[in-house]
């Protein structure tokens, strides 16, 4: 959705839209989303650029970091983003990721949904705090099954006389 900025009214643009998962690119992204994306929102114009604000909701269905099971991740995150076209040198050195450049008469604002849609997904995204995750030494998934391993550690340094006092039991 392209929003021409000389359009804009000078009370600004409210918008209330929902836009279909396959228009969004998500082709770099360790991810999908299980919702269409849902925004709610206004754009203003001001005499160097413009502000784009509002809410953006949609689920992303994630891999588990611990068990490698697919997830549902809800966002529902507001936010607020000036589109400037004079960036200054001292503020492009400490640039505030609520500023960006305005780089033509045209603001793409499925290109900003996306944005904050991906910095919703967590470092490491986890279905539950209690998951178990895999085991280290077969790989069954401990939520689902309990497996016989033998997780007990042994200081590498150590293992010659575990395997020698092995031989002595049998």
């Amino acid at each position: 959705m392209i929003i021409i900025v000389a359009q804009i009214p000078e009370d600004g643009l409210d918008l209330d839209i929902t836009l279909p998962v396959d228009d969004i690119d998500l082709s770099n992204v360790n991810g999908s989303l299980e919702t269409d994306v849902e925004y709610k929102g206004s754009v203003h114009r001001f005499s160097t650029g413009c502000i784009v604000s509002g809410t953006v909701r949609s689920a992303w269905k994630l891999p588990c970091a611990r068990c490698l099971e697919t997830f549902s991740f809800p966002v529902s995150e507001e936010f607020r983003i000036f589109l400037t076209r004079e960036l200054t040198e001292d503020e492009d050195e400490e640039i505030d990721m609520d500023v960006s450049e305005l780089l033509s008469d045209e603001i793409n604002l499925i290109h900003i949904l996306r944005e904050q849609l991906i910095l919703q997904i967590p470092m490491k995204p986890i279905c539950s705090q209690s998951c178990r995750g895999l085991c280290s030494s077969c790989g069954n998934n401990l939520n689902s099954e309990d497996c016989n391993c033998d997780t007990t550690s042994i200081d590498p340094r150590l293992k010659k006389l575990k395997e020698l006092k092995d031989l002595m039991d049998k």
